[in-house]
């Protein structure tokens, strides 16, 4: 372990204290602080299992006060109400490993949220790193250092964290501290089991490790059930040793899990009289749904948490989350109530390296290059010898974050962004694997391995300021909302960038605020109705639109008060379930009564951009703007048709801006 690696560590943890406490560098532990942890770490401490906040009696006296209807101001919102009595159904580990030791040896007053998800954020962090570190040493001893660290830091950003930081709530404790202990069991046992000497104090570690992690997030029980299996096939199919020696390390391997699940079973049991129950079933929510697993939404889970686009514009910090919205060709059960949620794959592409172990068996059973350093046999050693070496490493973390994703993806009801931590920072170490191991493999074949390493770099860099700006973002604003002033500030520094982005990805506040004040008269071909007239084309406000009563071509012609010189035309779609616009229009510009210029523009990304540009070959003195629009767009951004008359369509626009001067 050398310096730099310890000065990364610590300038990720300096960024992790900043965004935990939005650049004002103070967790306020003066501040009374309550909260469910506090409270659930002062039960346990008084010697009861049950909150000591007790619940309303006109709660209690309801029929059924499981009602949201009913109960709605007399519950305390998503905790578990049992006989009368108030408990939390997230895992109680936070409480047991990090609140009663603050509050027995440091402060009374409780510990904030944003602190104990930046423990949890900075230990989990850790453990990946060192797991990173482990890696390169053993397996990967000609990867270039500087791409190593640029992993660490993509790391840092990856597993979300920040995420979780910028949305301190009780949930985010849960879910830190599941990541921290599944991510240390991970990387106790990866180093444990990977030498060719078993260290026993490192798989008991593991094992301990992954039954805490269950402790903070129930859900992880089938993955890290799954890593124990890997790990006692791996003892006994890969390590030479006596049976008494070998029951030994199983021993060591399976107790401390094994009593941390006692415990828990004992935990639920006494609360709720079922080992298995932690709560759910007893929760107070806004909706009277049944949470339960099944497959009915998982191709919309799919989509939500693997695939869902970002919105990527110039309003700082440029990657924003586009809402809770669902494609209407996608299946989902009713209810479904998603939270606001990117892609984990549309975020970071760089896990796909993931995919260059079929590409590359493709490559040599097809072409079978003479030069190619694989064999069948290397190809097994990666898929099928799953317990040797750098596979066991590989597979361990891809088939834990696998199993899950599929948890995940079966909890019917809707994902949310906050659960993304669970499995993120388990394909990213599974995707350095095997990007690096297929780099070794095509030693003999040069180009290949340039394109290889290429690809991956570029992926490596575009996932980390992807992930990085990400970050300053949240579900209810992030930095913004929690510290308005060091956002503005920093939106300040990277105006630059702003602007670079502006020719890309032009964005509507940017081009309203931009445009020239002017008082214009406006009259079209005809309007759908009176909530849809042409006025609204003018009114600056992008929620209110103008469409013609049929979808034919049209024509607007705008006036201003005054001769202006038009330099570019900017048009905002209408948004319905497509950008309900036109492809073509064609602009004629008067001088009084005379025709000066006439252009066409032509918008064939009008399908997939809500903003379109049309410039002007050069600045046009005129007072009279005819627009004649035609060509409606027929398609949604997937490319699903719509037929102009059966889809009942009516094209048009929010808003149309001038760029002009005098």
């Amino acid at each position: 372990m050398n310096k730099k690696f310890i000065v990364l560590i610590i300038l990720v943890i300096g960024f992790y204290f900043w965004t935990a406490t939005a650049g004002r560098n103070d967790f306020e532990l003066n501040v009374d602080h309550g909260g469910h942890y506090n409270t659930l770490a002062r039960s346990f401490l008084q010697g009861q299992l049950n909150l000591i906040a007790d619940p309303d009696p006109r709660l209690l006296a309801l029929e059924d006060p499981y009602d949201p209807r009913a109960n709605d101001g007399l519950r305390i919102h998503d905790l578990s109400l049992y006989k009368k009595k108030y408990y939390l159904y997230n895992g109680p580990i936070a409480a047991v490993v990090i609140y009663i030791p603050y509050l027995l040896l440091f402060n009374n007053k409780g510990m904030p949220y944003t602190l104990a998800i930046f423990i949890f954020s900075c230990l989990g962090f850790i453990f990946s790193s060192l797991l990173l570190l482990h890696l390169k040493n053993k397996y990967f001893s000609e990867m270039n250092e500087w791409i190593f660290y640029l992993c660490v830091l993509f790391s840092a950003v990856g597993n979300l964290s920040p995420w979780l930081m910028n949305r301190p709530e009780f949930y985010e404790v849960a879910i830190s501290s599941g990541y921290c202990f599944f991510i240390g069991g991970i990387y106790f046992l990866c180093k444990g089991l990977s030498e060719e000497v078993i260290h026993k104090a490192f798989v008991c570690l593991g094992s301990l490790f992954l039954g805490l992690s269950i402790g903070g997030r129930p859900n992880m029980v089938i993955a890290a059930t799954v890593t124990i299996f890997l790990c006692i096939i791996k003892i006994f199919l890969s390590h030479k040793a006596r049976l008494k020696e070998t029951l030994f390390i199983l021993l060591k391997l399976l107790l401390p899990f094994g009593i941390c699940l006692l415990l828990l079973g004992l935990y639920n049991y006494f609360r709720f009289n079922s080992p298995f129950e932690f709560g759910t079933k007893y929760q107070l929510t806004a909706d009277k749904i049944e949470r339960t697993m099944s497959l009915k939404g998982l191709y919309a889970n799919i989509y939500m948490y693997l695939f869902k686009p970002y919105r990527l514009d110039t309003i700082f910090p440029f990657i924003h989350t586009e809402g809770s919205f669902v494609p209407p060709n996608i299946p989902r059960p009713n209810p479904f109530i998603p939270g606001v949620m990117v892609g984990y794959i549309q975020l970071f592409p760089f896990v796909l390296l993931i995919l260059f172990a079929p590409i590359i068996y493709l490559i040599q059973f097809v072409y079978k290059p003479k030069s190619f350093a694989f064999s069948k046999a290397s190809i097994y050693e990666m898929s099928g010898g799953l317990f040797k070496g750098l596979c066991f490493n590989f597979w361990i973390t891809f088939l834990s974050a696998c199993t899950t994703i599929f948890i995940l993806l079966c909890w019917w009801t809707g994902g949310q962004m906050r659960y993304e931590p669970d499995f993120g920072n388990l394909l990213i170490i599974a995707a350095i694997i095997s990007w690096q191991y297929f780099l070794i493999k095509l030693k003999n074949m040069p180009i290949l391995k340039l394109i290889l390493n290429l690809a991956g770099i570029l992926l490596l860099v575009w996932s980390f300021l992807v992930g990085l700006f990400f970050s300053i973002d949240g579900e209810h604003g992030g930095l913004r909302t929690r510290n308005y002033y060091v956002y503005k500030q920093l939106e300040e520094h990277l105006n630059c960038t702003s602007n670079a982005l502006d020719k890309i990805y032009p964005n509507w506040e940017k081009v309203r605020s931009s445009a020239n004040p002017l008082a214009y008269t406006i009259s079209v071909s005809s309007a759908l109705g009176n909530d849809l007239i042409g006025e609204n084309l003018i009114d600056n406000n992008d929620h209110t639109d103008w469409a013609p009563a049929e979808c034919v071509p049209s024509w607007i012609i705008i006036k201003p008060p005054h001769p202006i010189r038009v330099k570019s035309i900017w048009f905002l779609s209408r948004e319905t379930a497509l950008f309900e616009t036109w492809k073509k229009v064609d602009a004629e510009f008067y001088l009084d009564k005379d025709v000066v210029e006439r252009y066409s523009f032509d918008f064939p990304q009008a399908s997939k951009e809500r903003i379109q540009h049309a410039k002007l070959d050069k600045p046009t003195l005129t007072n009279k703007i005819k627009l004649f629009v035609s060509d409606p767009v027929t398609e949604n951004q997937r490319g699903d048709y719509f037929h102009p008359i059966g889809a009942k369509l009516h094209p048009g626009y929010s808003e149309i801006k001038l760029d002009w001067e005098y």
